[in-house]
């Protein structure tokens, strides 16, 4: 999606004329048809899809792999090659015709509308999906973001429409040019960041808290056995974890809460005024009978073996300079 948009914005530089038209860039369907429309076109497929996996898991409560997941994409691809062979194939006078006394590029009015039509049908069908699953569980509920992501396009579409039906002149504006190629540039980027942009803040600088947030919201969507959701802790809060998680803690066995592995060596070496070090670690794994060390590679790798109590005197009866010499 992100290629998509960047494609798509190269495109619009010489399509919207913020170069002159000469040498490479005067082959008018290679930047206009399969470099800007193409790519504009792919990014709004890739909205429209990502909703209509949405709808078919949360909704229909079917999977979205296969020829589930193969169908749509590979329709909208031929939909799409399907109208870029007819455009190429057709003649210059009848598409996109090069204007050489202007070095400029310029779409002829029927294939312009064409074009919007194509575009407005795709975004039609992604305002039906986002109305479809805007009540979806609250742990991939998009309502908020879906609304901005629509709103933002519509202002974008509605530009171009404007642009193109009732300012037949508008290549040889500046103005209107650069309005256009701003209004495509903030759409796709926005679209973009408007999806990522807190679950990215919130893994970088909130990480532990949103983890269990999400964990949390799974838990009440009533999806803690679907992604293997581990809970635990008390008065119902849930410091769990799940295989599906990449947070940094790995799912605790038998239910109990993965509280991570710093956690649990701090716990294990009782009063001890110094966090343990990597070697600290693998003694105490050794000790515990849940990992073992492999001098050769320096890997820690998980045992089967049930997890054994330390005796509380490990990390204040021993002296630090031989309290890991076991």
């Amino acid at each position: 999606m992100f290629l998509c948009g960047v494609l798509w914005f190269i495109g619009d530089i010489p399509a919207n004329g913020h170069v002159h038209a000469v040498g490479v860039w005067s082959y008018c369907k290679l930047w206009h048809l399969w470099i800007r429309l193409v790519f504009g076109y792919l990014f709004s497929c890739c909205v429209l899809i990502r909703a209509y996996a949405l709808h078919r898991v949360f909704v229909k409560h079917c999977r979205f792999r296969g020829w589930s997941m193969a169908v749509p994409i590979l329709l909208a691809v031929a939909v799409l090659v399907i109208y870029c062979l007819a455009g190429q194939l057709n003649k210059d006078t009848a598409t996109i015709k090069y204007i050489a006394e202007l070095e400029m590029c310029k779409y002829t009015l029927v294939f312009h509308v064409c074009s919007l039509v194509l575009l407005w049908a795709i975004w039609l069908l992604i305002a039906l999906f986002m109305f479809l699953i805007r009540n979806i569980q609250s742990s991939f509920n998009e309502r908020r973001e879906s609304m901005m992501t629509f709103i933002i396009t519509m202002v974008s579409l509605l530009q171009t429409t404007f642009v193109s039906l009732l300012h037949s002149n508008s290549m040889l504006t500046y103005s209107v040019r650069l309005s256009s190629t701003w209004i495509d540039f903030i759409n796709g980027n926005l679209t973009i960041w408007i999806i990522i942009i807190y679950p990215v803040y919130q893994s970088l600088f909130h990480r532990t808290a949103y983890q269990r947030q999400w964990l949390a919201k799974l838990e009440n969507d009533g999806l803690k056995r679907e992604y293997d959701v581990h809970s635990g802790g008390q008065s119902g809060e849930v410091m769990g974890s799940t295989k599906y998680s990449l947070m940094g803690d790995s799912p605790a066995p038998g239910g109990e809460a993965s509280l991570g592995r710093h956690s649990r060596y701090m716990s294990h070496l009782g009063n001890a005024t110094v966090a343990p070090t990597v070697s600290d670690m693998r003694s105490i794994d050794a000790i515990n009978g849940y990992g073992g060390y492999d001098p050769g590679t320096f890997m820690m790798q998980e045992m089967d073996t049930p997890r054994q109590p330390v005796p509380a005197a490990i990390g204040h009866s021993i002296a630090p300079s031989d309290r890991y010499v076991l």
